[in-house]
């Protein structure tokens, strides 16, 4: 694969900072070699610009953008003892210095500075979506740290005492023989995400939200450098309303200082990009609100909003095949595979981009941050076992765990026993936590959350620059400080909809005919809604009649023919239960998404690259 031609490309593009480090056996120059054979298999929109540096049995390779993206920051500092790199998007200043767009001269070596002095309260200090690595050539030890969302990604190989550590997990294909991790793959169908480390490869793990990764040797340990803070008790909704709201609007009001220019606000209808509409409107700050068709209740209640604050929405328009291809294969790029048919926010991105919208506000997932209606009342539970078991029973996303066993070739016959003994102690390593409802948070950033930013996020990045006010160091605190009373439910972050702007409750925030001020009153009612419905979804595929008899298009053929020869299925009883109409499409397309993976990663087929990649 070569590197991405920046002229064969009609619609403007930004360019990605990408960078991997190998540290350990080998002599520099074979060392260099791994460096530039892993900076070479790097797919997506990143610079021809290489920089390729080693030193006493460590190498470090950068690809820097030539055009890159506003407020994207990256920095290198290299002396006789130490080596630092970072880079993100930065929402505030560091101290008293403030990041410099583009390539900066001084931000490693401060931040160097800084961690010598004063270790993991460096990292915290940060703000925003970044990553980066300090380096020790005296005791050969490297340490690696990423936000505290995980909307930056570094994936990491031990191999004895080699140490691999890469922004773009493409950079492993040439590097080593890759084999499909069983338990990944087995999480992956019926939970929907690999717990914790894991990875659809058995060879290359991820490293966790807030954590700082040491390697020395053959050993590596994590340190979470971000704790959250003691929940508050004496204070009201209104006030904690008032918190959440104020910490939203600080936010969008020093990203507009900043930039000086109108954003997007990608916006759903739902709560989450509703607090954010609440603040940018309080604080007069020119957005334009961006949708897409949902063809559901989102298409009526989102016009509906603008009009309330007289704004017109830009609705990114339906796509034609070729392009809505091209979309699911740079999505599928992206998300390292993992996604093909969720392209949702690269469409308003490349909106936005066609529109000259350089920044882009998106929300999602703030209600992970508020309260966790994945894992229903976990004020009600009594223990970590109980809340991970009631998790478990309502993030089961495609495949129950009986069919995904039958499903998959050859697996090992403790597949379920080790996936249930992995979810708990995802759990339980926030066991100190007080309160039940943190621990369902915290375990959503390392499993769920993680996953489903790295998605969205980072496909629509090379179209706009996106900035996610709910990784906010300040919005984050202000959400951990709520009472849990005001947490569970969402209550706080319901009434925070509309707390300055009142228009904005008459309308509905949820796919139950409620307006927002309503649901506010009646949050545990819509809840009890939520979970019916969820049950009742589950019982759909029980019964024959409710199946998709008949509703099966040519190109569900055509993907189903493409799964039928993944070796990582059992095409006899796939072949089964297709027929028998016991799959259903979001089934069918969990199912592909892995065939492809397996495929691009382990069979080394580059069939579902954009052209301008290969």
């Amino acid at each position: 694969m070569s590197a991405l031609n920046v002229n064969s490309y009609e619609h403007p593009l930004n360019h990605l900072t990408g960078w991997m480090v190998i540290s350990g056996k080998g002599d520099n120059h074979n060392i260099g070699n791994k460096i530039e054979t892993g900076l070479n298999s790097f797919v997506g929109d990143y610079g021809l610009i290489k920089t390729v540096k080693v030193k006493d049995g460590f190498g470090f390779g950068l690809l820097k953008p030539e055009k890159p993206l506003p407020m994207t920051t990256w920095s290198f500092f290299d002396d006789d003892e130490k080596c630092c790199f970072i880079e993100g998007v930065f929402y505030d200043d560091y101290f008293s210095y403030r990041p410099v767009d583009g390539e900066d001269q001084n931000m490693a070596k401060i931040f160097l500075d800084k961690f010598c002095a004063i270790k993991t309260k460096a990292i915290e200090a940060l703000n925003g979506s970044f990553c980066g690595f300090v380096y020790d050539y005296k005791n050969k030890q490297l340490i690696t740290f990423i936000d505290r969302l995980g909307t930056k990604i570094l994936f990491y190989s031990l191999d004895e005492d080699t140490i691999i550590v890469t922004t773009n997990l493409a950079a492993f294909r040439g590097l080593k023989r890759l084999t499909i991790d069983e338990y990944a793959a087995f999480q992956f169908l019926t939970i929907g995400f690999p717990i914790g480390e894991r990875t659809l490869l058995s060879e290359v793990k991820i490293q966790l939200p807030r954590t700082m990764n040491i390697y020395k040797g053959a050993v590596k340990d994590t340190v979470y450098y971000w704790d959250i803070p003691e929940r508050l008790k004496n204070i009201s909704l209104k006030e904690s309303v008032e918190m959440i709201s104020q910490s939203i609007e600080d936010h969008v009001e020093r990203i507009y200082n900043r930039t000086g220019q109108e954003m997007g606000l990608g916006i759903s209808g739902g709560h989450d990009s509703r607090v954010i509409l609440n603040a940018l409107v309080y604080k007069n700050v020119p957005f334009r609100p961006v949708m897409w068709k949902d063809y559901n209740f989102n298409d009526v209640v989102v016009p509906r909003l603008c009009n309330s604050i007289e704004k017109q929405p830009l609705i990114a328009k339906d796509l034609p095949v070729s392009e809505i291809d091209e979309l699911q294969r740079e999505v599928f790029v992206y998300s390292d595979g993992y996604y093909l048919n969720s392209f949702g926010f690269p469409r308003i991105a490349k909106e936005c981009c066609g529109k000259k919208i350089k920044y882009l506000m998106v929300g999602f997932t703030g209600d992970k941050i508020s309260g966790s209606l994945t894992i229903p009342a976990p004020q009600y539970l009594k223990n970590v076992q109980q809340l991970a078991m009631t998790a478990l029973d309502n993030q089961m996303e495609t495949f129950s765990f009986e069919t995904a066993q039958l499903l998959m070739r050859n697996i090992k016959k403790d597949i379920i026993k080790k996936t249930i003994s992995e979810w708990e102690e995802s759990f339980s390593m926030n066991n100190s936590r007080k309160y039940l409802t943190d621990i369902a948070i915290l375990q959503g950033f390392a499993n769920r959350n993680l996953k489903r930013i790295r998605f969205a996020i980072i496909p629509a990045l090379r179209y706009s620059q996106i900035i996610y006010p709910y990784l906010d160091n300040k919005v984050l605190d202000s959400y951990f400080s709520l009472p849990v009373k005001f947490l569970n439910n969402q209550k706080a972050h319901c009434y925070a909809c509309f707390y300055r702007v009142k228009e904005l409750g008459k309308h509905q925030a949820s796919g139950y005919p409620l307006s927002l001020k309503k649901e506010a009153f009646c949050l545990y009612g819509l809840y009890l809604l939520r979970l019916s419905k969820l049950k009742f979804n589950k019982l759909l595929p029980l019964f024959n009649f409710f199946g998709n008899k008949g509703e099966w298009s040519e190109l569900h053929y055509k993907i189903y023919d493409e799964i039928s020869r993944c070796p990582q299925f059992d095409s006899k009883f796939l072949k089964k239960i297709f027929e028998d109409n016991r799959i259903g499409r979001k089934e069918l397309y969990k199912m592909h998404t892995l065939s492809r993976f397996h495929d691009f990663y382990v069979g080394g087929k580059n069939d579902y690259l954009p052209q301008r990649f290969i």
